[in-house]
This record gives C-alpha cells, structure tokens and sequence, in this order.
C-alpha cells in the first residue's frame, strides 16, 4: 500500500504487512523483490529513540553488532541492514529471517498455556545450544522472555530463533553490570540491585521454563513493586497437578535459585541430567575457540614468569624463591608458611622428576602437568600476598585436592567445546594430581572421595581418547598408555611436608 511504501525507499524488498511492534521498533513482513523470499524487517525510528533513551545510536549499533557475531542456527539472523531518513528522521532497517510465531503465542495454543515435558525439552535444548554459542562470544542477553523466543514451523516440531538482542551487551565473566534492564516477571532478582553478571540470564532461562511446563510465571504480583516483594520473599512452588520428571523439577529449582552464588553454572547447566548427555557444540557453526571464551580462559600468568623459563627446573626454583621474598616482606604468618610447604613440596617433586631420564616423554608430560599447577599456585599466593589479603590455612593436601578439582572442570569445558585435545592434557592433569594424594598416607583427605573422583576423571579421559583416536592412531595411542601406566605405577612421589 502507500502508506507501507512510505515508509522505506529501499526497492530490494517490498514491505507487505506489520507483524510486531515493541517499544522501540515495529517488525513488517517483506519480501525480497529479486527472489521472492519472505523475510521480516525491524524498522526502528532512530530519531524518536533519541528522544528517550540516551546514546540510542549506540545502543542499536550494539545490537547489530551482536547480531553480526552471533550466527547460528538457533538465532535469528541478521540477513541486511540500511538506513533511510523521512522528514528529518533516521530510520534504521534490520533485516531478519521470518519466523511463523512467538513462543509466547504458541504457549497460549496448548492446553492448560503449558508444554508437555517432551516439547518442553525439544525446545529447551535449543534453547541451550543457542546460548551455549552466546556464551563463547561472552555476550549477556538481559531481556529472555517468550516474546524474545520465535518459532518457525517443521511439521509438528518447532524450531527456535533467539531474538531481540536489543538490551544484550558484551562483558567479561567475572564483570558485574550496573545496568537495571530487562522484563520483570523473568528478570533476576540481583539486576534490581544494579550489580549482576552472566548467570543473571539463567535465572531467566529458569522462569522461562517453569512457565513452558506450569503454564504460567513462577511468581506474579499486581505491580512491580509488589511482585519485588514477592520475588524476595517467596519460595518457588509447583502446580499440584504437574507432571514433571524430577530432573525437570531440579533444574527449574536450581536455575531460580534467587542468590546467584548458589544458581546453577553455566557448565553444570549444559551437562545437567535433563539434557540427556546432549552435545550443545553439534549446533555451532565453527569450531569455538578458548580465547574468545571468557568463561573458559585459562588464568593470567604471574608477572614473575618468563615465557622462556616456563619449562625448566630452574623456572620452579626461582619461582619458590619468588614466594619466600614475598613471605618475607609480608611477614610470615602461619597460613603463608602452609603455602610456601606447598610450594617446597613441589620444588621437591620436580626435582625428583629432573633426576630421571629426560628423554621419557612421560616424565616430561608430569613436568607439564606440575608446570600447570605450579603457575596457578604462584598466582594465587602472589596476588593474596601482594593486596594483603588473609591467606587459606588449608592443608597442602586439599589445595592441591581443590586445584585438581577445578582442573578437571576446565577439562569437562574443553570437552563440551569440541576442544579434545586440550580436554585430554586437563583430564590428564587432574588424575595426575589425584593419583599423587592418592599415592601418599593422606590423614587430610577422605580415600574413598579421592578413588571416585579418581575413577570418574578416568572414565571422561577415556571417553575423550576415544574420540581423538582414528583407524590410522589407535594402535599407537594405545602402546602410549600402555608406557604411561607402567611409568605410574612405578612412579616414586616425595613425602608431603605437613
């Protein structure tokens, strides 16, 4: 019609009728004139946006941004983008796959506005691929609720697309924004407070779910005020008549946890028993890369390091001498002095290591994998030391314990990442680790905690040698572990000093 056609002069599509329209944009279905595919087109009056929020160019500079570096099959692409001005005013134009409906609208098609637990999960895994790719882009979304959820038809099934990353922005993981924004009935209860991170979008994945199988929002109120209030006061509870699977129930219980420190993870979120094993990196459309990954980076090296010393025996004596200054100017205390036994107890062992034959490639993989540890100790004591803070009076025994612990969860990361390679030195790291406590007479640490732990990291490096072998590599992959147990279990571990 006229009035459609006033409002863009771009001739490559033909805008046909409004779909949406949101605070700050109205959504048109177009058509491409040179192939006829159907498309959507957000137009955002760029001028009037101004008016009311500031840095409005910014922010829609963001969202496309984002939108660019967000490909993926469960998001909704940005297929072209222009802008026009109309008497005086900017327009922007995003053009979009077009989607059948919200997820909002289909729930409101089903019996009772809920799912049954099968379609809950068939889209809930989407869900969780799509973000499993955000989250390596280090990108927090803010605004997940079932508006923002589109659907495209495939038979009976359905197909989301992650939309509207207009509030969404890019932070580090350990950063806390300060901007209070999102929906109130799905947002989490620290974003109020001004001071929130990443796992701010999985309390509201959390809500979005409890309403895709309850039929309705975990809690409601007549105003915001009032629903705060009952947001903080209120416990969640479950329709009596709902039919879930205890592992559904838990995951909802886990991702509405309304103290962020006690949420679910990310990664436990990904390997939580609902998903039944499923594999989120199958969806993503290229390899992942650690670096880009906040979540996932490895820990800053200490300033005290030199890159070219990293793999020599006179890099951990100097490094423990390092520690013993710092013990010094701060004055020791006994908490420090448990560290710096930790430290000696690891000078010991890699001495022990020089005095076999270097030519082993398994005494030079136990030099790499002390390395590891060694860098993120020295860190640690470092940084406490240097701002003066109150040290751990743990024994050597469970820093070493903990260290292998946290190890193996950036093992299980690399795992879920499709990064094998790096999983495998991690997994080979952390029953490294467990083996030499287990080798010892340990009063500090329970054996049958350390056996499963043991038994469990074994069973994922398995699976993840599985995966790197080939028809061409078994073989000689299996004459490896071969030597590599036999050099175990013959290995020699000096005493802990307690």
């Amino acid at each position: 019609s006229g009035n459609l056609r006033r409002l863009m002069t771009n001739d490559q599509y033909l805008l046909q009728s409004k779909i949406g329209k949101g605070k700050t944009a109205k959504v048109f279905k177009a058509v491409v004139v040179a192939t006829g595919e159907s498309v959507a087109i957000k137009i955002i009056n760029l001028t009037s946006l101004s008016r009311s929020i500031d840095k409005a160019p910014e922010l829609v500079d963001r969202e496309i941004d984002i939108l660019k570096r967000t490909k993926h099959k469960y998001i909704n692409e940005l297929l072209d983008e222009f802008r026009e001005t109309h008497n005086n005013e900017e327009f922007v134009y995003l053009v979009l796959e077009l989607c059948d409906e919200t997820l909002s609208r289909y729930l409101k098609k089903q019996p009772g506005d809920r799912l049954s637990e099968p379609k809950a999960l068939h889209l809930m895994k989407q869900i969780a691929s799509a973000f499993f790719f955000i989250r390596t882009k280090g990108i927090i979304h803010r605004d997940i609720k079932p508006d923002n959820i589109l659907l495209k038809k495939e038979g009976e099934l359905r197909t989301i697309k992650i939309s509207d990353f207009g509030l969404a922005r890019e932070i580090e993981d350990n950063d806390l924004s300060n901007t209070c924004c999102g929906t109130p009935l799905y947002m989490a209860p620290e974003i109020r407070g001004g001071r929130y991170s990443h796992n701010a979008d999985l309390y509201s994945i959390g809500a979005l779910l409890y309403q895709m199988v309850c039929g309705r929002v975990p809690f409601t109120a007549a105003n915001a005020t009032e629903l705060y209030r009952t947001v903080d006061s209120k416990p969640v509870t479950f329709p009596h008549d709902l039919t879930v699977s205890t592992e559904c129930e838990d995951l909802i219980r886990m991702l509405l946890k309304k103290d962020p420190s006690k949420r679910l993870t990310w990664q436990e979120f990904f390997v939580h028993p609902w998903f039944k094993g499923e594999d989120f990196t199958l969806n993503s459309p290229k390899p992942l890369s650690s670096l880009s990954n906040p979540v996932l980076r490895m820990p800053k090296r200490s300033p005290f390091i030199e890159p070219h010393e990293a793999v020599t025996h006179s890099y951990f004596y100097n490094a423990c001498l390092e520690i013993s200054r710092i013990a010094k100017q701060q004055g020791t205390s006994e908490s420090l002095s448990i560290y710096i036994k930790c430290a000696q107890n690891l000078k010991g062992y890699i001495e022990y290591l020089n005095s076999c034959s270097m030519n082993s490639l398994e005494t030079a993989q136990d030099l790499k994998l002390c390395k590891q540890f060694f860098l993120d100790l020295l860190e640690k004591i470092t940084k406490l030391t240097d701002s003066g803070a109150q040290l751990s009076t743990q024994s050597p025994d469970n820093i070493i314990f903990k260290h292998a612990m946290k190890t193996g969860q950036r093992a299980a990361e690399k795992e879920l990442l499709g990064l094998y390679q790096k999983s495998l030195e991690l997994y080979s790291t952390t029953i490294f680790l467990l083996k030499y406590l287990n080798r010892r007479s340990c009063d500090t640490m329970d054996r049958t905690v350390l056996s499963n732990c043991l038994e469990k990291f074994c069973k994922r490096r398995g699976g993840v040698e599985e995966r790197l072998q080939g028809p061409r590599n078994r073989n000689l992959e299996l004459e490896d572990s071969k030597i590599q147990s036999r050099s175990l279990s013959g290995l020699s571990l000096p005493q802990i000093t307690k």
